[in-house]
């Protein structure tokens, strides 16, 4: 899902949103969009880090709206959830689609597919 979370944005600001040119850079990129994981945002994160040494660059983050000024709220929220840090915190595929961003689609989506798609998760569950 983060890498569903990054496609969006890019579809918003028209450029990659976490474009590094190595690991290292990458995560850097990451960081100073998205600030340093917390142990509320990643607890398990910081230990896997801890445990191989990495440190995580000391940066705060960026307001999300202000890169992507065209976004409404609801697609910042969606970007937000789906670009967590700990990945049990983003959606599965369809919960994200009960996202309010996704509501207004649900006028254009013929009812069939609709109910082909409830069918498909009710049975996945």
């Amino acid at each position: 899902m983060w890498a569903m979370g990054a496609i969006m944005a890019e579809l918003f600001m028209f450029k990659p949103l976490f474009l590094g040119r190595n690991l290292f850079d990458q995560m850097l990129k990451i960081c100073s969009i998205l600030g340093n994981p917390t142990p509320e945002s990643w607890l398990g994160g910081l230990a896997l880090a801890g445990g191989s040494n990495y440190q995580f660059p000391h940066l705060t983050g960026v307001n999300l709206s202000s890169m992507m000024p065209s976004a409404s709220w609801n697609a910042i929220s969606m970007i937000k959830l789906m670009c967590s840090w700990d990945p049990n915190k983003r959606p599965s595929a369809s919960d994200a689609l009960t996202h309010p961003f996704f509501h207004a689609c649900y006028n254009i989506i013929p009812p069939s597919l609709c109910v082909i798609a409830s069918v498909n998760n009710a049975t996945t569950v």
